[in-house]
């Protein structure tokens, strides 16, 4: 096994254990959307397929390889039934049909082997993809604003400038049309993605923890007050209470990260880890976050008056 098709394997399983926490998050948030069982459909489909095709490589499965063709061949029509989501029409009857027709027959004709013809399928499946790609573009650029939201138009132009970003990894991919490509950095760059929808996620999260801990302290806190703590003291002594976990979490997950790449690690190579101020940087960050997320609603609660807070829990 050579160090390309090892780098290439690691990152698309990887990509495939991203994509599915990040599937499992989004079901978590808003389960019964229908949106969310649009994008859990192409997040699936994408997920497979980084993972058949990274088992396909790391073993060298000849069979699992033309397997993961039919998930490739799927994500043109999952990404155009996302758009029809997003978009809440349906896309033109010509774009369904070139959809189904290019999967099923791409799917198929990868599953059973076009070894004499893999040059040819693999530059008509990257063009296919892409294809498809821009259709759903030209579909969300050209869309009627006045049909939708603000906040949906606003979260489109988002998932515009994240596709954007993602484009030169996906690049990477097409190797049929680039062959000169030295690794595939797809599953990187929906990695990435993934990351940052995660980060997102985790920021909303921890508002509206740190806001409900201020409110379920609301007594806590105005006996506190009456005792002469002053509204600042009251904020500090709350988001200190947070760090605590917030530093565990933050420890742990560095170990937890390290033991992840170690057990990657294969063939006896030294596994070369950043500097360790990095890591505590990023500890620092987290617990410094935590921090300041609980101090600001703590500080608003601590400011109402004492008197009304315990009249309120009394009645």
């Amino acid at each position: 096994m050579t160090p390309t098709v090892i780098a290439d394997s690691i990152v698309n399983l990887c990509g495939a254990i991203g994509l599915s926490v990040a599937m499992v998050a989004l079901y978590r948030r808003d389960p019964r959307s229908p949106l969310t069982q649009r994008l859990l459909l192409m997040l699936g489909v994408v997920a497979v397929l980084f993972f058949t095709r990274g088992i396909a490589w790391w073993t060298g499965s000849v069979w699992l390889d033309r397997l993961s063709l039919i998930p490739a061949s799927l994500i043109p029509l999952s990404a155009l039934i996302v758009t029809e989501g997003i978009l809440r029409r349906h896309a033109p009857r010509a774009a369904k049909i070139a959809a189904v027709t290019g999967a099923v027959l791409l799917g198929l004709g990868g599953t059973f082997g076009l070894e004499s013809f893999a040059t040819p399928y693999s530059i008509v499946l990257s063009l296919f993809q892409l294809a498809s790609f821009a259709t759903c573009a030209w579909l969300l650029a050209t869309r009627d604003r006045a049909t939708l939201l603000a906040s949906e138009n606003r979260i489109i132009g988002r998932l515009a400038f994240g596709a954007l970003l993602v484009i030169p990894f996906v690049a990477t991919d097409f190797q049929a049309l680039a062959p000169d490509m030295p690794v595939r950095l797809g599953a990187l760059g929906a990695l990435l993605v993934v990351t940052a929808v995660l980060i997102a996620l985790a920021m909303i999260n921890a508002v509206i923890v740190t806001w409900a801990t201020a409110l379920d302290s609301q007594r806590a806190l105005a006996v506190a007050r009456a005792f002469g703590a002053t509204p600042g003291q009251v904020a500090v002594g709350l988001a200190t209470a947070q760090t605590v976990p917030a530093l565990i979490g933050g420890i742990l997950g560095v170990r937890a990260g390290m033991g992840f790449a170690l057990a990657l690690a294969k063939g006896g190579h030294a596994t070369v880890f950043p500097p360790a101020w990095q890591f505590a940087f990023a500890v620092l960050v987290t617990v410094s976050a935590s921090a300041v997320l609980t101090a600001v609603p703590a500080r608003i609660e601590a400011r109402r008056p004492v008197a009304g807070v315990l009249q309120a829990e009394l009645g």
